[in-house]
């Protein structure tokens, strides 16, 4: 009796300790990315909006460029021209804008990044 009382507290205690700490934990022991170092697909959908609208404020091509897959710019002859044309196509420079407005849905591998600014 008294054993079976004991293996339902440690059983108890595990769950409460699990369930308390969350995902974290786990990662680390499977040497996922520690919590203290994840990124939210959201917040990498801003800091990639923030660059984005760096590279326009500071006319920079080739940044802008790198943002395009393999596939893109080897298949894209036209790709710099286009580039180009959208770096053009804002006459001046950039005052201010608000910060981007942005959210991410799918798993840690597969990332759809959506942009609401």
């Amino acid at each position: 009796m008294k054993r079976s009382l004991f293996r339902a507290f440690v059983l108890l205690l595990t769950s409460a300790i699990l369930l308390l700490t969350g995902c974290s934990v786990l990662g680390e022991i499977f040497n996922k990315t520690p919590s203290e170092e994840y990124k939210s697909p959201g917040t990498l959908a801003k800091e990639r909006q923030t660059e984005i609208m760096e590279c326009f404020i500071n006319k920079d091509e080739e940044t802008l460029k790198s943002f395009f897959s393999e596939y893109v710019i080897e298949n894209y002859p036209d790709l710099d021209t286009q580039i180009e044309t959208a770096l053009d196509y804002l006459d001046g420079e950039i005052a201010s804008y608000d910060e981007p407005l942005s959210s991410a849905t799918g798993g840690f591998d597969k990332k759809c990044y959506i942009g609401d600014t």
